[in-house]
């Protein structure tokens, strides 16, 4: 009866060991993006109320504000001369005559913007477009913003090289900080903001801040880019540089 109870002890172990196992939060970029609670925690929210003191005063007790992660997913949609569709990674190696489009989508309301270095050192600003919703750069969770749109393409030309796109999410919630990006940013970058963002991307890449993961998947290639749950990101901007390799 001893050896019973001891193996049945042994089971019960085994199989908590195994629940315990499968209820443990996963904690790759894409498992966060998807699941954007998962290992968030509750934080009090500053209402700005003040009790008054005195009798007969009461205090307003904070309230609770969900912290989640937040990030982008982006992936390539390319169309090869020949006509055929595929989704692709942006490591992936692009070839003269190659059509492409961005697709990115946050999991998280913010803003975003998203500019293609030139070959001066500055950059222009692709989105937002104050042709599309009068320039406004707000986006919803769930929202895929595609470029240069849905129904037309990037072309690359016969001058091989390397194409740079610097991105930048601001997640609602996040404080940026002060004057490091406008609201509605200028059409054009001069060399030195350029050199600012790019160095920011690189910076945050690097940090514990920001976790990235790339799906090599065919059917769902994509780059997760995320910001943990109570991790905070340098300047408050979610920043990072899609590099397109064209031979």
């Amino acid at each position: 009866m001893k050896q019973l109870i001891l193996v049945s002890a042994a089971a019960v172990g085994v199989a908590a060991a195994l629940i315990a196992q499968q209820k443990s939060p996963e904690t790759g970029a894409k498992a966060l993006f998807l699941d954007p609670t998962s290992g968030a925690a509750v934080a009090p929210m500053n209402t700005g109320a003040s009790g008054r003191s005195g009798s007969g005063a009461t205090k307003k007790r904070p309230e609770a504000a969900m912290t989640v992660n937040a990030g982008l997913m982006y992936y390539i949609e390319r169309q090869r001369p020949d006509g055929q569709l595929e989704r692709v990674n942006p490591t992936a190696t692009f070839r003269s005559g190659d059509k492409i489009r961005i697709y990115l989508k946050s999991n998280v309301n913010g803003k975003l913007v998203i500019a293609q270095r030139d070959s001066d050192g500055g950059s222009g600003v692709l989105f937002p477009d104050s042709r599309v919703d009068g320039g406004d750069n707000r986006i919803r969770a769930g929202q895929v913003t595609a470029l240069p749109s849905g129904s037309t393409w990037f072309k690359f030309d016969e001058h091989p090289g390397k194409e740079h796109l610097l991105v930048l999410l601001t997640p609602e919630g996040n404080q940026p900080a002060a004057g490091a990006f406008p609201d509605v940013p200028p059409k054009q970058w001069n060399p030195q903001r350029t050199e600012q963002v790019a160095l920011l991307a690189q910076a945050q890449k690097g940090s514990k801040a920001l976790v990235v993961e790339v799906d090599e998947t065919k059917e769902s290639a994509a780059t997760y880019v995320v910001q943990p749950a109570g991790q905070t990101v340098a300047q408050g901007v979610i920043t990072t540089e899609i590099v397109l390799q064209h031979q």
